[in-house]
């Protein structure tokens, strides 16, 4: 008997001991803290010995062992409903269930620990003068929009032992920044209805819900003399889910979304925008589009994710909106205009990202764009984008057998059904449809310089051409169909927006030729929602 319970002790400590160690070698399927968990080191000779090594090696058994999650949820779970407090870092816990960020400098700023930053100040009174001032020449309409952080507007919900400073950065800033028109600061707008009809942050999240996007859709149009979109204002539950500061606090806790229903656009439909020729774009989190036939004007628009709830309500008041996921260099900002040419252009920032300064030098960013020396494209490039471009900022259909853009026949279709090439359809990627093949005008022997794809009437997307092929150009026995090439995403996002016959044609300047599919590859396609 005596043996028998020693050896259920050995196995119990054993197992103790070692199942935490299992998850060692497990991906977690979920990752609560927003990070990247460290991962297994590499055995490498360095001069400091084996120190680096079992640093990083500690580090990937703390992020890793086995019920890590399991105690991280139970601790969180206690601390908050427990002691109301928050278990991670990033996270404050407040008043009747809100929860507040601290991370990008929010509760330094909240303390009034940032002292006022005098050249920060001036750095963004000059990019607004300057960018404001140089849109005007060009008759664009400007707004810098501030979108305050929760704890600006929901300042009551924070912790008792919290006390905020009566001045923050934001009120430094605006010292200088009041007396400049293109300025929104929408602290006053969204605190002076705060509770009206419902709150307007989400509690369990750092960003506004839809409701709140709304009023500050509403402010912004009012400030470009702009109507806003028409109809009986009714409320709605949307989904509830996890939002992003329940996650990083564990609190396993879901919220919905509060969503307006005032006069949505049904016939808007996302559309495409190109990035600008000459220029890095790494640093841009995402480009899109949005159209709504029917609207005048068209916008251009900076910002970053408090524009996710915003995009359904503004991109109503636009023909096309082109949104830039990103905040602006003054060399993207001057070539997105150029690109873009719109009547509006929006930068749209949260309270606690106008720390960083914005780009003082427009002037310089003027000269790059128009040296042929520091541009980074030919003047032939620019001229074969800008004109294929115009067909997705116009919103150009095809009648008969022309392309028209603006009520104007742009170009005749001619040839036969395979005088501008072939394409064939590949796999899904990731919501994308790969296209590819080549286009030519086949009658001149001539490179096509882009391909065009529509759908029904509408023409919704180009791309370019120029990959090598050199079994075209020895099959018609000519070296300049070589450079006929492409291959490129297609957003199915896009194609289902319209409904109808996919056709693709090659373009080059004015001559447009219809591309034969292979094996009917445009018409699966078209009757497909894959």
């Amino acid at each position: 008997m005596r043996q028998i319970t020693n050896l259920i002790m050995t196995i119990t400590f054993v197992l103790m001991i070692g199942v935490p160690f299992v998850g060692l070698w497990f991906e977690p399927a979920a990752n609560a803290e927003q990070r990247k968990l460290a991962s297994f080191p590499e055995l490498q000779t360095v001069r400091d010995g084996a120190r680096p090594f079992t640093l990083k090696l500690e580090a990937f058994v703390n992020d890793r062992f086995g019920f890590r999650k399991a105690f991280l949820d139970l601790q969180a779970w206690l601390s908050f409903y427990g002691f109301g407090v928050s278990s991670s870092p990033r996270v404050i816990a407040g008043k009747d269930g809100w929860l507040f960020y601290t991370e990008d400098g929010s509760l330094s700023d909240l303390l009034g620990k940032t002292p006022p930053d005098q050249a920060l100040t001036d750095a963004w009174v000059s990019s607004t003068k300057q960018r404001a001032a140089w849109l005007a020449e060009r008759g664009i309409q400007y707004r810098v929009v501030i979108v305050p952080d929760k704890h600006s507007v929901y300042r009551d919900k924070l912790p008792p032992l919290l006390r905020p400073a009566r001045k923050t950065r934001l009120d430094y800033l605006m010292a200088g920044l009041a007396a400049e028109p293109s300025v929104i600061d929408l602290r006053a707008e969204m605190t002076a209805k705060r509770s009206f009809p419902h709150d307007l942050y989400f509690r369990t999240d750092t960003h506004w819900n839809s409701l709140g996007a709304s009023v500050a859709y509403s402010r912004i149009m009012a400030s470009l003399d702009a109507p806003v979109a028409e109809g009986e204002f009714a409320l709605a539950l949307g989904p509830s889910r996890p939002r992003d500061l329940a996650v990083m606090a564990r609190t396993e806790s879901s919220e919905a979304d509060i969503v307006p229903s005032q006069g949505s656009k049904a016939t808007c439909a996302p559309g495409q925008v190109l990035p600008p020729l000459g220029l890095d774009v790494g640093a841009v989190l995402a480009m899109s589009a949005a159209t709504c036939p029917g609207e005048q004007s068209t916008a251009l628009i900076f910002h970053d994710s408090f524009m996710v709830s915003l995009t359904p309500f503004i991109r109503q008041g636009f023909e096309r909106t082109v949104f830039a996921w990103t905040r602006p260099s003054d060399d993207l900002f001057v070539r997105m205009v150029e690109q873009e040419k719109p009547t509006v252009v929006i930068e749209e920032r949260v309270e606690r990202f106008m720390s960083f300064a914005p780009g003082t030098d427009l002037a310089g960013a003027r000269g790059r764009y128009a040296s042929l020396d520091s541009r980074n494209f030919t003047t032939a490039s620019l001229a074969a984008r800008e004109n294929i471009y115009q067909l997705i900022r116009n919103g150009a259909v095809v009648e008969g057998d022309r392309i028209v853009s603006r009520g104007e026949t742009w170009a005749e279709i001619t040839g036969g059904p395979a005088d501008g090439g072939f394409v064939g359809v590949g796999a899904n990627q990731d919501g994308k449809i790969l296209l590819h093949g080549w286009a030519a005008m086949v009658p001149k022997l001539k490179p096509a310089e882009y391909v065009i794809l529509t759908r029904g009437k509408n023409v919704i997307f180009t791309a370019g051409v120029g990959t090598s092929r050199l079994d075209v150009a020895n099959h018609y026995d000519a070296p300049a169909m070589e450079d006929t090439g492409f291959a490129f995403l297609m957003p199915k996002d896009i194609l289902n927006s319209r409904s109808g016959d996919v056709r693709m044609f090659a373009v080059a300047g004015r001559m447009v030729h219809r591309i034969q599919p292979i094996d009917g590859a445009l018409e699966r396609l078209g009757d497909s929602k894959r």
